[in-house]
């Protein structure tokens, strides 16, 4: 590859934060339109999980994906981009600069990529194309694993969980910043409808804020070649519908469009979908009277969910019971330096179980 003489790219330093003017608009709460008003108080709890919950029941976390995705692409051979700005990044020099959060890593890791995306603008999207051949491994990736602890029956007894919180009409939503899919198979397995979008039905809400391994992009319509199967369209921005695929397996689409994720770095982009999902949010906690947390440790790189958090769990009229829970004490740290200003906050330096949902519905 020649690059222009002419052209001069300056070489990424820190990742840059999002403008402040964003953050604002998206940290509190988001304007409501009009379909919206009086929904605040339809839904009583919330349960909000990071990569923690996921993790607790064999999922690798953000820290795991690093090495695996490199390791899974099927086209090792067309990495080479990609592997000379991961090994210009290691870990270990992170570590050495004080950078202990990988989402923040991974962030320079993007940067680098638009970096020589920028450099070399005769590759016609040669190093954007690899990248979504790693986020759609990452997605199949995700959907085996998540396949795998269905079948070991980890998530029975959080399935059962689901079921008596259905029946006890407590106006739960589930807000999730993980891309698995562990939240909708132990509902499907309590025979429980769940909407990625919709909270004014009688099925549970799921607000997924960073995508979903079963949401894929496409231009235009799809079926399945098999049977004829189409997924169902969730929205449409800028031309790209956001489909979803369900409880399919995904390798079949994985091969022909992208999933519908928000990588985990700091310059996160909240359009289209990600905008009605993170209303969703927004709007479940703002009702909310009680709110318990399970392994979200708060990354740096969530500058916009933590803006949303601060903001609801702190106001002043009326803030929700919420309960704490990670094993990882430095992430309990981290919270209780972010929510200190929230009074009704319990923290539990612990694994969770299932007392702890139980809390939630009590």
């Amino acid at each position: 590859m020649k690059t222009s003489p002419k052209k001069k790219v300056k070489s990424p330093g820190r990742p840059r934060k999002p403008p402040a003017s964003r953050m604002a608009r998206m940290s509190g709460r988001p304007k409501a339109k009009r379909g919206d008003r009086g929904k605040e108080a339809r839904r009583g709890r919330v349960l909000f999980l990071g990569a923690g919950f996921s993790k607790g029941l064999g999922l690798p976390d953000t820290r795991d994906l690093w090495d695996l995705g490199l390791k899974i692409s099927t086209a090792a051979k067309n990495w080479l981009l990609l592997e000379d700005a991961y090994k210009s990044y290691p870990l270990a020099a992170f570590v050495e600069r004080g950078v202990k959060d990988v989402e923040i890593l991974l962030s320079f890791w993007h940067e680098w990529v638009d970096f020589i995306y920028r450099a070399f603008p005769d590759t016609n999207g040669f190093p954007r194309a690899y990248l979504e051949d790693y986020t759609r491994n990452l997605a199949m990736h995700l959907d085996e694993a998540s396949r795998e602890v269905q079948k070991s029956g980890m998530l029975a007894n959080f399935s059962k969980w689901l079921a008596r919180a259905a029946g006890a009409k407590a106006g739960l939503t589930v807000v999730t910043t993980n891309y698995d899919c562990l939240v909708e198979f132990a509902a499907a397995a309590a025979e429980l409808k769940y909407d990625y979008l919709d909270d004014s039905s009688e099925k549970l809400p799921i607000a997924k804020l960073h995508g979903s391994v079963n949401w894929a992009l496409f231009s235009s319509q799809v079926r399945r070649w098999s049977d004829g199967w189409k997924p169902r369209l969730l929205n449409e921005h800028e031309g790209i519908g956001v489909y979803d695929c369900e409880l399919e397996p995904i390798p079949w689409v994985a091969q022909k469009g992208v999933p519908a994720l928000i990588p985990p770095i700091i310059r996160k982009e909240y359009d289209g979908i990600f905008k009605e999902v993170i209303r969703l949010a927004a709007r479940s906690l703002n009702g909310a009277d009680r709110v318990l947390m399970i392994g979200y440790a708060f990354p740096e790189a969530d500058i916009v969910v933590e803006g949303m958090l601060k903001a609801i769990l702190g106001r002043s009229r009326n803030p929700p019971e919420v309960l704490y829970v990670n094993p990882d004490e430095r992430a309990v740290v981290r919270a209780k330096k972010i929510l200190e200003a929230t009074a009704n906050v319990t923290y539990a330096s612990e694994k969770w179980s299932v007392d702890h949902l139980n809390w939630l519905t009590r």
